[in-house]
């Protein structure tokens, strides 16, 4: 069933309302000036903890664009880039949080099983 054009209106605004918060929080929390919120107090200390690129943060909030959008996936190599900016790039900092980057080099330099 189609959402009313008044509907679809409502949650695309507050779709890039939502948007425009988090990007505001996670620039805040990037210089370390969360504002008064859990949720970007605890970015703001996560981001002083752990070397994260601000980019995947960047990427997934403009993947997330598409969510309010009225169109459709275009093709299979539009799906599997909006999963990997937005699934794929929330796995990425996870795996960074949990050391999985330092995991990845010492694997790297390690040499082979025989």
């Amino acid at each position: 069933m189609a959402m009313p054009a008044a509907n679809t209106g409502r949650r695309q605004m507050a779709t890039r309302v939502t948007r425009r918060r988090s990007r505001e929080t996670l620039a805040g929390a990037k210089q370390g000036m969360p504002r008064n919120h859990a949720v970007a107090r605890a970015l703001t200390d996560l981001l002083l903890r752990v070397d994260l690129p601000i980019a995947l943060f960047e990427a997934m909030l403009t993947a997330r664009a598409f969510d309010s959008s009225a169109e459709a996936f275009a093709d299979r190599a539009q799906v599997e880039a909006y999963c990997d900016a937005t699934s794929g790039n929330l796995m990425r900092l996870a795996a960074r949080i949990l050391g999985g980057e330092a995991c990845a080099q010492m694997a790297l330099s390690s040499p082979a099983p025989n």
